[in-house]
């Protein structure tokens, strides 16, 4: 089918929307989703002139939706890098219970130490090496700023409660 548009050198672009949209069964396809649509109910404007307040309101839309999802990336990569953060803190933590007694500045006695590691990292009996333990102290390493698990605070109250026992099975 043939159309009759006659575009002249001094058509202003407005005019030439409003040649377009008159002629039936004329389809146009979005540049973003590949989808085609009619011409006739495409909402079509002269973006070198004044927005209209429509394209405006949608302009805005996207924009505020665009920033929305750039603060949620945001937010998600900051949770991210706190995870990651907190495994290489955890895992430096491990290491540094394994290696730590083997430190020289290691205030106790290595020989004197166990090693439990959940849910206290260390028993440390001063003085069996000497064949005197005159103390036990339960050693739990942290590294950075890490906080006692629960279990671990109930044990620590235990202990300075004393709230310790000895038994043999």
């Amino acid at each position: 089918m043939l159309f009759n548009l006659s575009i002249t050198d001094n058509m202003d672009n407005n005019q030439l929307i409003k040649e377009l949209k008159v002629i039936p069964n004329l389809y146009g396809i979005c540049p973003f989703c590949e989808g085609d649509f009619k011409i006739a109910d495409a909402f079509l404007f002269d973006s070198l002139c004044k927005f209209p307040d429509v394209a405006r309101e949608i302009c805005k839309k996207y924009q505020d939706e665009l920033k929305q999802k750039i603060e949620e990336l945001s937010k998600k990569k900051i949770s991210v890098k706190d995870a990651e953060q907190k495994a290489i803190n955890v895992g430096l933590g491990t290491i540094v219970e394994d290696v730590l007694p083997a430190y020289q500045k290691f205030p106790f006695n290595i020989c004197d130490c166990r090693g439990l590691f959940e849910p206290i990292d260390i028993i440390v009996f001063n003085g069996l090496t000497q064949g005197n333990v005159d103390h036990i102290t339960f050693l739990e390493m942290k590294y950075a700023n890490s906080q006692l698990k629960p279990q671990q605070r109930r044990i620590r109250n235990a202990v300075r409660e004393k709230r310790v026992e000895y038994g043999v099975i």
